[in-house]
């Protein structure tokens, strides 16, 4: 028996309840965030269930490589942060650069996570095909927003 090296790349994972990981851009305590003016990037999104059943697959895997493991949901940056809680701030690439700096100079968070960069800039999708050919993985879980018992929206996931 040869050994099987897999590994899964995944973009932004959601958890039922709204709690969003792997995004850097939303990293970090609450608040708002800053984005280059003009830009806002789209973004994958996977559930958490999916990251799981990933996962599982990869465990069974028979072909070793890297598979990209996302949902059938993109939306745009600001969208995202909207729906948890962490809306963004459209700001001048000057002016980003400069607030910045002034974080790397003092080592502070003001910006609430790295204040410039390609991931402000530049969002990305993910083709699965290879990890639904070789480990048999398609999502099943959708995401979106759904309305609380209080009448306040979410993020949720759910089974299509």
């Amino acid at each position: 028996d040869r050994l099987r090296v897999v590994l899964l790349r995944v973009p932004t994972v959601v958890t039922g309840g709204g709690f969003v990981y792997l995004n850097p851009s939303l990293a970090g305590r609450p608040g708002a965030r800053l984005r280059a003016l003009g830009f806002d990037p789209i973004c994958s999104l996977v559930s958490d269930k999916d990251v799981a059943r990933a996962v599982q697959a990869a465990v069974r895997a028979e072909h070793s490589g890297i598979y990209n493991v996302a949902g059938s949901e993109v939306v745009p940056l600001s969208v995202l942060a909207r729906w948890t809680g962490r809306p963004t701030v459209p700001v001048p690439g000057p002016l980003l650069r400069w607030i910045a700096a002034g974080e790397r100079a003092t080592g502070t968070d003001f910006a609430h996570g790295r204040a410039e960069g390609p991931h402000l800039r530049y969002g990305f999708t993910l083709d699965t095909s290879r990890a639904e050919r070789h480990l048999g993985f398609r999502s099943t879980y959708r995401i979106g927003l759904a309305r609380a018992g209080d009448g306040s929206f979410t993020l949720e996931t759910a089974s299509r």
